[in-house]
């Protein structure tokens, strides 16, 4: 734990993922937090929860019996914030909803994380990870190359991994942190709302991205998916070519560039040199075993690493030496490995003078916040798109465009990722680079970066030169591996972060064939980097609260391992040093009761609780008590392939649980579609491009509502 909220006092009345995890990351930053929970214990069994309801006391109320209300608001009248993650409703009818709750207390931050919003037509369905999940693209678009017996490839990809949850659970927490801020300048609370399903589109992010006309166009060096002589297999990330050129130099395959197959010019404008690398590449990689090829390729300075699972993760000396797991006790479970704090942050000594210069009326959360944003790529820029939203004034800088050499336009996927922050070149190898630069850093009040730590210091931007130039600024450094161990100066991307922490094994099983895009993890959107994006958001936020509170700057950091195991809660919890019987997941759902099924016209996720299997089993004319998982599947899906999709939804919640066309990302985001109709749909004009379309801001603050930025103008 950290300081960073001690004193601040905070309520959770969620149940199984996303409430808790928003508890928790307040709570591991030293937050004061009271878990409510039903009088038999918590709705979710589950070793995870060891680790979500850590750093609190819990208190056991019927919620129903008017006597416990009372209890329950005393607790809302004493708290900064309350969390709570029913359907829209039920906490009103409880006497406890937000509209009462802030009336009482006008300071509260109130936090609600529902399957579906308040206004949404699904509000009353019960919302199951899998429903959502469905209903928001996450099972949509296998690829051709990834085929199983449950997954054709004009099927849905279904993953284990709860991301709609994550997804809400980590942007509650920025949303509460963004309402604690704007009530440090006013006094006054707010309503926070963040649905599981409206946050899932902060996820799927630039695979919702689509132009009119000439969309960027570009190419990848041999980037790739690769099996190895041992049957492993390696994630080689080459998006800039000298990585590419640095590998192909290890590997004595210098002769593939001087020939011309893999020059820089040559791939860049040749689609069949491109193929053919691809295919050498495979039968290099096929003679060397996995671990091999991971060494020669870290010492090249490439990008890459051996695909391994949540057991192997955790039994690295980097994942204890970086933070990123950590051992604890429960008196109930045992010795647990767990994820780490999401988010490590240091004091950093007194900050700047004026944290924060909003007029009176700004009706933002981060009015007067200066950002120098000095970023690459896609985590961190998306972490200072989201603080651009919230009111700050966001400078991105960066070199001219063509000065390095990328497969793709530079910045990388610009129009998201760049939205809304004004745009300045800062070259630093010109002889006024420097001064450029620490002119930047006395203008701002926070810094965001994430080159490499030798990459920091060779461009005067490690926190050391950059606190002798502006000692109060706040500095967020989002990084890989972390900045201790043996592999924190290792350069690397979500793919890479992913393929080392076994989010990929979890996701792909036994791997696909050599070669395929090295972004195979399901659903296929950079999800890890969205995530690790809203933990820098997160930590900026943080920063900024305490910054205001005690008038002292603070470092924090956040690494791409740590995202990436959060993202696989609560599954890579377990018991110390026992291998996970979760490391490669074979079925398309959690139970029977919990799948994809396929329907006579559709595919679409099915949900019923213990309360309702039994109902639809009877509904289905099947018999219960089998306890063979499998069968039970079988069974269930022969009798849905007779219905239509519309009959097998109108059955299963007369059952009382939810089922939900699979639906596609471009059914989402076309015009009149579901996100356009949750207001996430953004669709801004480009005199380069026509209409761009991709989501907006999924964080619903009552108060100082999130804002789209503008499309950012052509970086030359």
């Amino acid at each position: 734990m950290t300081d960073a909220l001690s004193a601040l006092r905070v309520v959770d009345f969620g149940q199984y993922l996303a409430g808790p995890l928003a508890a928790l990351l307040l709570a591991d930053q030293g937050a004061s937090t009271t878990r409510v929970e039903r009088p038999d214990g918590p709705a979710w069994s589950t070793a995870a929860n060891a680790m979500l309801h850590r750093g609190r006391r819990t208190v056991r109320l019927d919620l129903k019996d008017p006597g416990q209300q009372r209890a329950a608001l005393a607790l809302l009248d004493q708290a900064d914030v309350v969390i709570e993650n029913f359907r829209p409703g039920v906490m009103d009818r409880l006497g406890l909803g937000p509209e009462s709750a802030c009336a009482r207390n006008p300071r509260l931050v109130y936090c609600s994380i529902p399957g579906f919003g308040r206004t949404d037509p699904r509000a009353g369905w019960p919302g199951w990870e899998g429903t959502v999940l469905a209903a928001a693209g996450g099972y949509a678009g296998a690829t051709e190359l990834v085929e199983r017996e449950w997954m054709p490839s004009a099927g849905p990809a279904f993953t284990p991994l709860l991301l709609a949850s994550v997804f809400a659970g980590t942007q509650a927490a920025a949303g509460i942190m963004a309402a604690l801020v704007a009530r440090e300048r006013d006094g006054l609370g707010q309503v926070v709302e963040v649905p599981l399903f409206d946050s899932f589109f902060e996820a799927v992010g630039v695979r919702a991205l689509r132009y009119e006309r000439n969309p960027p166009a570009g190419a990848m060096f041999g980037a790739g998916f690769y099996r190895c002589r041992d049957g492993g297999y390696v994630s080689l990330v080459t998006v800039w070519y000298r990585h590419l050129e640095w590998f192909l130099d290890a590997a004595g395959r210098r002769a593939w560039i001087t020939e011309g197959t893999a020059s820089f010019d040559t791939l860049r404008s040749d689609p069949g040199k491109r193929a053919e690398l691809q295919r050498r590449l495979v039968d290099l990689f096929a003679t060397r075993p996995a671990v091999e090829w991971e060494r020669l390729g870290r010492a090249a300075g490439t990008p890459i690493a051996a695909l391994r699972t949540s057991t192997r993760w955790l039994a690295e000396e980097q994942a204890r030496a970086s933070g990123s797991v950590v051992d604890i006790a429960d008196p109930e479970a045992g010795r647990l490995t767990v994820p780490g704090a999401a988010v490590r942050i240091r004091d950093a000594g007194p900050g700047a003078a004026e944290p924060g210069r909003a007029g009176p009326d700004d009706a933002s959360a981060l009015g007067g916040l200066r950002v120098l944003d000095l970023t690459r790529v896609l985590a961190a820029p998306s972490a200072t798109r989201v603080l651009a939203e919230l009111g700050a004034d966001v400078v991105k800088a960066d070199v001219p465009a063509g000065r390095s050499q990328s497969g793709l336009p530079e910045p990388l996927f610009h129009e998201a990722a760049n939205r809304g922050k004004r745009l300045v070149p800062l070259d630093l190898a010109d002889a006024d680079g420097p001064g450029q630069l620490a002119a930047r850093l006395r203008w701002a009040d926070l810094l965001v970066t994430n080159f490499t730590g030798p990459a920091l210091q060779r461009l005067g931007l490690d926190e050391q030169a950059v606190r002798t130039v502006a000692p109060g600024l706040n500095y967020v450094y989002l990084n890989t591996f972390g900045t201790e161990g043996p592999w924190k100066d290792l350069r690397g991307y979500a793919e890479i972060a992913n393929t080392t922490t076994g989010l990929t094994a979890r996701t792909i099983g036994a791997g696909p064939p050599s070669g395929v895009a090295p972004t195979v993890d399901l659903p296929r959107t950079p999800f890890t980097d969205y995530a690790a994006g809203l933990l820098g958001a997160f930590a900026a936020l943080l920063a900024e609260y305490r910054r205001r509170r005690t008038g002292r700057a603070a470092s924090a950091e956040v690494a791409l391992v740590t995202a990436a195991a959060y993202a696989q809660l609560p599954y890579i919890v377990g018991p110390t040093g026992a291998p996970n019987p979760n490391d490669v997941w074979t079925e398309p759902g959690w139970s029977a009761f919990q799948h994809v099924y396929r329907a006579s016209d559709d595919w679409l996720f099915v949900g019923t609780g213990a309360d309702g299997s039994g109902r639809l089993l009877a509904e289905l004319g099947l018999a219960a008590g089998t306890s063979d998982n499998a069968e039970l599947s079988k069974a269930i899906a022969s009798r849905l392939a007779t219905m239509t999709a519309a009959e097998v939804t109108d059955l299963v919640r007369a059952a009382g649980g939810s089922a939900h066309r699979i639906e596609s990302i471009g059914q989402l985001f076309a015009p009149g579609g579901a996100a356009e109709r949750r207001g996430i749909r953004l669709e801004q004009e480009s005199a380069e491009f026509g209409r761009v379309v991709q989501p907006g801001p999924t964080m619903r603050l009552s108060r100082t509502p999130m804002v789209a930025g503008a499309l950012p103008p052509p970086w030359r």
